[in-house]
């Protein structure tokens, strides 16, 4: 006999909000929208964009923000919105979840110490490599990775997306208990519109095996090995072809 779920209010707290998303944006509306097909009420939180024009099933709580790298990101700045902190201090949370250590990490520890309840948080990315990219000092690096380290040691429970992730934070110092929760992927099938244009995109390659990968072009992605194996294919005389979907700074 299953056990009732009571219904819960949820925080979800993420850098990133359309048009600008990333993985881990894409989570977060996952989160957010199957938690309230569940009977859950499930908040979207982050930093607001301009002109977005999106509406959800689900409450949205954006925060005043600044374009950051380039326009990819914003950074917010909820401490000095007044309108949000009317509106998030008037809410009442069951449990938070923030899906980044940075920002909204601070903000949704903020809400958890402050309510007294659990905050959960999930480690997606190697910030290492992400920082060492972006700044090309070693140093800066491991100062951000220490921070990061030390943002997750002050959570109720750390999650990460494989086996491979728990790994790598437990390589920057992490030592606390993590559990491993896989992302779900919400399958959408091709309408025969979008079956025409992959065929008239990609025509039929006869006696060629066809390799597919989808996803960021960003080499911590493993694009490395993509490219070493069909390069041992050509080696071995195998007749193939490569197709790649997305985008990313090393496309």
């Amino acid at each position: 006999m299953s056990k009732e779920v009571r219904a819960m209010v949820i925080g979800q707290f993420v850098d990133t909000y359309p048009p600008e998303l990333d993985g881990v944006g894409q989570v977060t509306l996952s989160y957010c929208r199957v938690l309230t097909e569940m009977g859950h009420t499930c908040y979207y939180i982050a930093p607001d964009a301009p002109d977005d024009g999106h509406f959800y099933a689900f409450p949205v709580l954006l925060q005043k923000s600044v374009p950051f790298l380039k326009g990819k990101y914003r950074m917010a700045a909820p401490l000095l919105d007044w309108n949000y902190h009317m509106q998030i201090d008037r809410l009442r949370f069951d449990i938070v979840h923030a899906q980044s250590p940075f920002l909204a990490g601070e903000e949704a520890l903020r809400i958890a110490r402050r309510q007294e309840i659990p905050l959960v948080t999930t480690f997606h990315s190697k910030y290492y490599d992400d920082v060492l990219g972006i700044t090309h000092m070693a140093l800066a690096a491991r100062s951000v990775t220490d921070l990061i380290v030390r943002f997750y040691g002050r959570c109720n429970a750390v999650w990460t997306v494989n086996n491979a992730t728990a790994e790598v934070l437990t390589q920057y110092g992490y030592k606390g208990r993590i559990t491993v929760m896989p992302n779900g992927t919400d399958p959408e099938p091709l309408s025969p519109e979008a079956v025409d244009r992959l065929r008239k995109m990609l025509p039929e390659a006869p006696g060629k095996a066809s390799l597919l990968f989808v996803g960021q072009h960003n080499y911590k992605k493993n694009l490395h090995g993509v490219l070493q194996a069909c390069a041992l294919l050509k080696r071995q005389g195998v007749p193939f072809r490569l197709v790649t979907a997305g985008t990313g700074p090393d496309a």
